[in-house]
């Protein structure tokens, strides 16, 4: 049980971490350290998503909790390039709707297997992420 509480505060709490950089680093751009510590936790995501997900759903394949680490680093890879201004920056951020909408289907789908805490951590995050996503739009 203890174990599974570290878990889960790690991953909320890297979560947490790059939905408040994502804002942060919009409304100061030349603070680059923000953008990327950003870079690093979409890395984190890309890598041992899988790995940090498992305290959300236990029991899940880690071919499917690696994609729901792909999409969460694909949003926050939006917002790198968003607050970084390189190019395809227009095309990162709608790609980040993209990954936030089917991050939300995906959770959908597989809602039924899921333990409940589990899934309504991920629909709270992915409803952040995309609200995020189409800030981001809205502002760029």
């Amino acid at each position: 049980m203890g174990k599974s509480i570290n878990k889960t505060t790690v991953t909320t709490s890297v979560f947490t971490i790059g939905i408040i950089l994502s804002f942060l680093s919009h409304y100061f751009p030349e603070t680059k350290i923000l953008i990327w510590i950003l870079l690093a936790i979409s890395l984190i995501y890309l890598s041992i998503g899988w790995y940090l997900f498992r305290a959300y759903h236990p029991e899940e394949h880690p071919v499917l909790l690696f994609f729901i680490g792909y999409f969460y680093a694909g949003v926050f890879i939006g917002s790198v390039f968003a607050a970084s201004e390189r190019p395809l920056t227009q095309t990162m951020m709608m790609a980040s709707v993209f990954w936030a909408v089917a991050q939300m289907v995906v959770i959908i789908i597989i809602r039924k297997k899921m333990p409940r805490k589990g899934f309504i951590q991920f629909l709270i995050e992915a409803s952040l992420m995309l609200l995020m996503a189409v800030w981001q739009i809205i502002r760029y």
